[in-house]
């Protein structure tokens, strides 16, 4: 069944036009029009197709298409391991060739088969069982396959009918061998003896007879009798067996008398004498008593014409031929099942169940039904109805439609023209404005534009180049010019080794050469050309810009002047500098050991310093206590108001010294890792045991700001590191009261884990944030000090807890560096590599700049209690006394920046 298609609407052409014009549109008066004349267009081809399409327009088919599901009314189960495609198919046929029902059957084989298998070859072999039955032919016929198969192996075989079944069956296994097989138009297949038959499958033929004559006597109520006109074929004898079967079901309904064993002439006349209370039902009447055969079709319409009753039938092959109608069955639909089923067959070992023909629906011919006076609503629910005669309109909708197409394509033709007219023309005046605004650029060019001959003739140029080269106009120039090597170059070379570049490249851009003016003055001047093919009449031309650079050329001179000046005022001022640079070479080794000094200097006043400020606090918080003791006597409110406000002020004293204590122990610290004179004392530590002494060292602080939860994560499989144990928890303490001190609400976070032969651990913070103009300064010794003043609402450290850890941190040869965005926290990331035991020994005494400093053998005094002194307040506001509580944990983030 072919479906109709909608045509596609024409491509809309692509818009052309010179540079810089506007597509064209259509006038504002024939855009309604268009649009309509193209729904009307598009409206036509939709109904054209809806038409086609229709089962109206289908009716005049009278074979019912095959579902797909018929051929698989049984699932068949995927073999392991499938069989190649069948190449060679036998169709073996019970009748001769022109039979309707065997024709129909093939049919449905070969476009079955072009649908599954479209490289298979279909042999076909008609019997002729129709006009030959007697033992001697088919022993013949046994021969000649016998000779015609000698040397052929079939991948499948279809048997059609039952006497070419019983022959396949007699001589399966000598002409077919174990080929899978199908039949199809058997009516009982359980007569056949099928015992040892393997992959054999098949459509059982079970027409619908009672289905025919139910819907019979529906519509003829008045019937009474049923005449049967059947043979003695096999195929009549099978229907003779169907008949048998359901004639109990009508029993007390209507009578059946068999007209059979009659010749054609006698079969009429009973017919024609039919009473008005008969139906006629045709199963087959091939072969008449007299032994004359007939085709489906010839015996219909004689038996169709000479009966004054209505006859029904059970296949197709007999509609429109005279029969009125009934539940007719389909020999294409049965080939087509069968030739699926054995396909279904050779695709694997398991077996295929036998399946029944598609069903089918009531067909009446439309012909028959006006003879005797049905109308369509009273036919069964879902009747088909074949040979409807066709109205005009259907007889002629394709030349109608062909004509409003037409019509309606040249209809949009004019309108295309008239649009085409008017965008034409409208083109044609913006090509005409853009070629006056072309010339307008051309002529009124700031730069020369030529157009010369390879030879050197000049053809065309604008005012500007005329006046560049002295002359009066263009076409003076054009006259004059004859010759561009010997009359403009001044050196003719120059036009040699101008083509030696444009030849192979095609174009030359910015090529600078000295032209002579018409008065015989000499310009500098850059060309850019390009190669034209064509140009004009002529094969190839040169086009290009003609550009005066004689000032950059005199400017360029001029610079020449004044760099050579220069180069030699350089080298005497170079002379002067080096004399200069070893004047600074010796100052700055005077700088050097004036460093040391202070070095020096700065690490005795501190230990000088630090002695009678111990004193000092130590005899404050004697007074302190003293006052308080007087306090809690009797004495008189003035009195008392008076010691609140001394032990006040001592506490500020107190306080005020103690962290100056802690910068004085700083700036030590600092000095003595400047000047190389720290003593390290590295040991193997673990990672979790710094972490848990630094906060062990911060709980204070953390205890007494509930607000600020501390956080600590370690990795897996952290590796020990050989490291002073004192001043290493004395980074992890700055870094986190750093962190303490600018975070107001949040936590602070502590994470340690193993990346690549190095331990890295961070700190990070929900507080204030860095700028980030700040982050590569915040470790420098003056700046961290100077930043830290000015945040004048935290609590005020020493300013140098940053400079202190990058100066440790650099001394085991790691890293630290700091990540922040202001109002949203910030992290301080540290890196130490895991080096080797035997390198320890030689990166122990690194200064801040990692240079070797000399090791100091005497220990500074207090150096046993530096660590537990510095690590109390460097970089961080000192604590109260808090309660002690649990750190809460976290997983370590193998990203920092997510801690």
């Amino acid at each position: 069944m072919k479906t109709a298609r909608l045509a596609r609407a024409p491509r809309r052409p692509r818009r052309s036009g010179p540079p810089g014009t506007r597509p064209a549109r259509l006038p504002r008066f024939v855009r309604p029009f268009a649009r309509a004349l193209a729904f009307t267009l598009t409206c036509a081809l939709a109904c054209t197709a809806i038409l086609a399409a229709s089962p109206r327009a289908r009716a005049a088919s009278d074979l019912p298409a095959v579902p797909q599901q018929a051929a698989t009314s049984a699932p068949s189960q995927q073999a392991p391991a499938q069989q190649a495609p069948p190449r060679d198919v036998l169709l073996l046929n019970s009748y001769h060739a022109g039979s309707e029902w065997s024709d129909e059957i093939t049919d449905g084989v070969r476009e079955a088969l072009a649908q599954a298998a479209p490289a298979a070859r279909l042999s076909v072999e008609y019997m002729d069982t129709k006009y030959n039955t007697d033992p001697e032919y088919l022993d013949r016929l046994l021969d000649l396959y016998r000779h015609k198969f000698r040397h052929r192996r079939f991948d499948a075989v279809v048997v059609s009918d039952d006497n070419a079944f019983a022959f396949f069956l007699r001589h399966r296994a000598e002409l077919f061998g174990d080929a899978p097989a199908a039949f199809c138009g058997l009516n009982y297949p359980e007569q056949y003896d099928l015992r040892g038959q393997d992959r054999l499958t098949g459509v059982v033929d079970h027409a619908d007879l009672a289905g025919t004559l139910e819907g019979a006597l529906e519509l003829h109520p008045g019937t009474r009798t049923v005449y049967v006109v059947n043979d003695r074929t096999t195929t009549g004898q099978a229907m003779d067996r169907l008949l048998a079967s359901v004639q109990p079901r009508f029993k007390g309904r209507v009578e059946f008398e068999r007209l059979s064993g009659l010749s054609m002439r006698d079969l009429q006349e009973r017919l024609a004498a039919l009473p008005s209370d008969a139906l006629v039902l045709l199963f087959s009447y091939v072969r008449d008593a007299a032994g004359h055969v007939y085709s489906y079709h010839e015996s219909c319409a004689l038996v169709c014409t000479a009966c004054n009753r209505p006859v029904y039938g059970l296949w197709d092959v007999y509609m429109g031929h005279g029969i009125l109608g009934g539940v007719l069955n389909s020999g294409r639909a049965q080939g087509a099942l069968a030739l699926r089923q054995v396909l279904r067959l050779a695709e694997g070992p398991g077996p295929v169940p036998l399946a029944t023909n598609p069903p089918n629906v009531f067909s009446f011919d439309y012909v028959q039904m006006r003879r005797f006076g049905l109308a369509e609503s009273g036919l069964p629910p879902g009747s088909r109805v074949a040979n409807r005669p066709e109205s005009p309109y259907m007889h002629n909708k394709g030349i109608i439609w062909g004509g409003t197409v037409l019509f309606l394509i040249l209809a949009m033709a004019v309108a295309g023209l008239a649009v085409n007219t008017v965008a034409r023309r409208r083109a044609e005046q913006e090509l005409q404005r853009a070629e006056r605004r072309y010339r307008d650029i051309f002529e009124h060019a700031v730069e020369g534009i030529y157009q010369i001959t390879l030879a050197g003739r000049v053809i065309s140029c604008n005012t500007a180049l005329a006046r560049l080269l002295g002359f009066d106009s263009p076409d003076q120039l054009v006259h004059e010019l004859r010759d561009v090597r010997a009359q403009l170059y001044v050196d003719p070379r120059d036009r040699d080794r101008f083509l030696d570049i444009l030849r192979p490249e095609g174009r030359v851009l910015g090529f600078e050469t000295r032209f002579r003016r018409r008065d015989g003055s000499v310009i500098w001047v850059s060309v850019s050309s390009r190669l034209a093919h064509p140009c004009g009449d002529m094969e190839s031309c040169i086009e290009g810009f003609v550009t005066d650079v004689t000032a950059r050329k005199q400017a360029e001179e001029e610079v020449a002047a004044l760099t050579r000046r220069l180069e030699e005022r350089v080298q005497e001022r170079t002379r002067e500098f080096r004399a200069k640079t070893d004047e600074l070479v010796a100052a700055n080794a005077r700088l050097q050991e004036l460093d040391d000094l202070k070095s020096v200097f700065l690490s005795t006043v501190s230990n000088d310093l630090r002695t009678p400020l111990t004193s000092i606090i130590g005899f404050v918080k004697l007074v302190s206590r003293d006052v308080g003791k007087t306090l809690s006597d009797a004495c008189t409110p003035e009195q008392e108001k008076l010691g609140r406000r001394i032990q006040a002020n001592l506490e500020i004293v107190t306080r005020e010294g103690e962290r100056l204590a802690r910068r004085i122990s700083d700036f030590l610290d600092l000095s003595r890792i400047e000047s190389g004179r720290a003593v390290w004392s590295d040991t193997t530590c673990r990672v979790d045991h710094l972490v848990e002494a630094a906060v062990e060292a911060v709980r204070p602080q953390f205890a007494d700001r509930p607000e600020v939860e501390l956080k600590v994560g370690l990795g897996g499989n952290l590796p020990e590191l050989t490291v002073d144990r004192e001043r290493m928890v004395q980074v992890l303490v700055n870094l986190l009261s750093n962190a303490d001190r600018f975070t107001d609400n949040g936590s602070v976070t502590l994470t340690a884990w193993a990346a690549a032969d190095a331990v890295r651990i961070s700190v990070a913070d929900t507080g204030m944030g860095i700028p980030a103009e700040q982050l590569e300064s915040i470790f420098d010794t003056i700046r961290s000090a100077d930043t830290d003043t000015l945040v004048l609402d935290r609590p005020k450290g020493t300013g140098m807890g940053l400079a202190i850890c990058r100066a440790i941190v650099n001394h085991y040869q790691g890293r630290i560096w700091a990540e922040s965005h202001e109002d949203r926290g910030s992290v301080f990331h540290l890196e130490l590599p895991v080096h080797p035991a035997e390198n320890r020994d030689e990166n122990r005494h690194m200064d801040m700049d990692g240079s070797r400093g000399r090791k100091d053998e005497a220990h500074e005094e207090g150096a046993s209690t530096r660590a537990g002194e510095d690590t109390a307040g460097s970089g961080g506001e000192e604590r109260s006394a808090a309660a002690a509580g649990t750190v809460p944990t976290v997983p370590p983030s193998p990203d920092p920046s997510d801690a």
